[in-house]
């Protein structure tokens, strides 16, 4: 390998590595916490240095051991933000929890960034003694940011504090969420089989108006004319209709059940008018005995 070749490849070993930090603008930091025995509502806060614009994302992490109760697992928190750095500018953010697995999830609680505070709160939602790691990483825009952000993340003893947080669920705040699909046109669209052991669909609408005094129940030959005319019930999507617009499962199954109530309205009264058919058969039959009984 000639000189020049040599130093080729050592300046490109020297550049590439430090134009790679300058590019990521990121920082970690880990503390350990240690939450005392026997009290309740203990709150330790991460106090992120004031003054110090930052726009990006960091996220919160939190892992525990063994202490006066089981604390295994995780919690991790990320944030999306921009900051001027101080209270009163452009500020917003939007928070998502990544990961909350049990027990530890139980246990604690991430809280937002408060912009007035320059803190993020944790909250012990247990009174046990536990320790946790806690991991705060950032990826931020601002380069001149990091090293004030790497030596002014702090983190406080805990202390009590009255609240009523409780604890958090993994969640997503996209707009939509597309599975076996990369163009969703639903909040949550799926393309392909989703198994659940129980589905619970919340509705504004219901059906038992059926059963109101003043409500007209077709009769059966309204229903019939109507079959024979659009080949389906009234009140109810058609073939076409549910193949080119879907169909919408709360809605679909309040129709159905309308659709068994004034069933059963009609029943009820064919059970009434056979009831005195046979009443009426049965004065009949009387007679005629009577009537032979006679001669």
């Amino acid at each position: 390998m000639t000189k020049k070749r040599a130093l080729f490849f050592l300046l490109l070993m020297i550049v590439i590595p430090l134009s790679t930090v300058k590019a990521q603008h990121f920082l970690e930091k880990s503390f350990l916490l240690v939450f005392p025995n026997g009290v309740a509502k203990q709150v330790a806060y991460i106090n992120i240095p004031k003054g110090v614009p930052f726009a990006g994302n960091f996220e919160v992490e939190v892992t525990g051991t063994f202490g006066s109760q089981i604390s295994r697992g995780l919690l991790s928190k990320r944030t999306d933000i921009i900051y001027n750095g101080t209270f009163g500018s452009y500020f917003n953010q939007s928070s998502v929890v990544t990961e909350a697995s049990e027990p530890l999830a139980a246990q604690w609680n991430i809280g937002d960034f408060d912009p007035e505070t320059s803190q993020i709160p944790i909250y012990h939602l247990a009174s046990t003694s536990n320790q946790i790691g806690v991991k705060i990483r950032f990826h931020i825009i601002q380069e001149a940011s990091v090293p004030r952000l790497q030596n002014g993340l702090t983190v406080t003893d805990p202390v009590v504090v009255d609240n009523s947080v409780t604890r958090p669920f993994k969640y997503f705040n996209e707009s939509r969420i597309g599975v076996g699909t990369n163009s969703p046109e639903h909040k949550l669209d799926i393309v392909g089989t989703a198994r659940a052991h129980e589905i619970i669909v919340n509705t504004q609408k219901t059906a038992d108006f059926v059963f109101e005094p003043d409500y007209k129940n077709p009769s059966l030959e309204q229903i019939d004319a109507f079959i024979n005319t659009n080949k389906h019930l009234p009140g109810i999507q058609s073939a076409v209709q549910m193949e080119k617009e879907g169909l919408n499962v709360g809605q679909f199954q309040i129709d159905l059940l309308q659709k068994i109530e004034e069933l059963t309205l009609h029943l009820i009264e064919k059970n009434k008018e056979m009831k005195d058919l046979k009443e009426n058969m049965k004065v009949m039959q009387q007679e005629i005995n009577m009537l032979k009984g006679s001669k």
